[in-house]
């Protein structure tokens, strides 16, 4: 890897500061993974193939998928781990990435991971705690943790990779402001950003999505039990229907997702940079 490289891929992490918004735990700082000079890319690992977010996701980050190019994104999928083998051979046979076979064996080889899947949910705070104590960029599916115990004992490592200089971003649906408000008594370096988008425009971006992509038109179903009791199998209480989302309007981002464009979006987010 070239200086030059490494040293762009380090203040591209560096600009994700200690952000608290829904269900993901990312501790940004760059891993030495093995890169040639030639690709500057960010390589990522992917774990949770079941009622997973991959089959949006690998689209979106792979040349290969039907949004080649993502230049914000800069990513590649390059290492894959599940709980089942084959599924792990059968994604890396359709995205070029490399299988391994213990969910710790992409340390060092990858600069982030994300688990898009929800069932590991109940144990990805010991699946990604080697990962995120060495500083490597860690996405965690939502719910952050099934556990109040183990959602808290993921807060205190993220609190401690901030003091040592680390920097990390907590998305989570964090509906009560209480939950927000407990992130930044611990957390230093700390900036909420509330992404705002009416249930309207929630239902509509939905009506597009495939499906078998996670839970199809969530909303719409949500909205068509509380009115008339309809049940749905597998689908829970959702934020924005049946929980209402506590607003913060001193919150240090605030953006309407339903006016600018996503990149537009992440730009913003990206360019913060948290007071000491």
């Amino acid at each position: 890897m070239t200086q030059a490289n490494h040293s762009s891929r380090r203040d591209f992490l560096k600009k994700a500061a200690g952000v608290v918004s829904a269900a993901s735990l990312t501790a940004a700082a760059v891993s030495e993974a093995q890169t040639t000079s030639k690709n500057s890319k960010l390589k990522v690992g992917v774990f949770g193939l079941d009622y997973t977010f991959w089959g949006i996701w690998a689209d979106l980050m792979n040349p290969a998928g039907r949004s080649p190019g993502t230049s914000l994104f800069n990513m590649e999928m390059s290492h894959v781990w599940d709980k089942d083998i084959k599924k792990a051979e059968k994604f890396a046979s359709r995205w070029g990435c490399t299988v391994v076979k213990k969910y710790d064996d992409m340390l060092g080889k990858v600069d982030g991971v994300i688990n898009g899947g929800f069932y590991n949910v109940p144990w990805q705070h010991k699946m990604f705690r080697p990962y995120i104590e060495a500083g490597v960029p860690t996405y965690l599916s939502r719910p952050w943790s099934s556990r109040l115990r183990d959602l808290d004992e993921m807060l205190d490592l993220a609190a401690k990779n901030v003091q040592n200089g680390i920097n990390v971003i907590i998305d989570a649906s964090a509906h009560k402001r209480l939950y927000r408000e407990y992130a930044r008594k611990k957390i230093k370096r700390f900036v909420e950003v509330w992404i705002k988008c009416p249930l309207s425009v929630c239902i509509k971006r939905e009506s597009k999505r495939k499906k078998g992509h996670i839970v199809s038109q969530m909303y719409l179903r949500a909205l068509e039990r509380k009115q008339k009791g309809s049940k749905f199998e597998g689908l829970g209480k959702v934020i924005g229907v049946d929980i209402p989302h506590e607003e913060n309007p001193s919150a240090e981002i605030i953006i309407d997702s339903s006016k600018d464009i996503a990149q537009k979006n992440a730009l913003t987010v990206r360019s913060v940079h948290p007071t000491s």
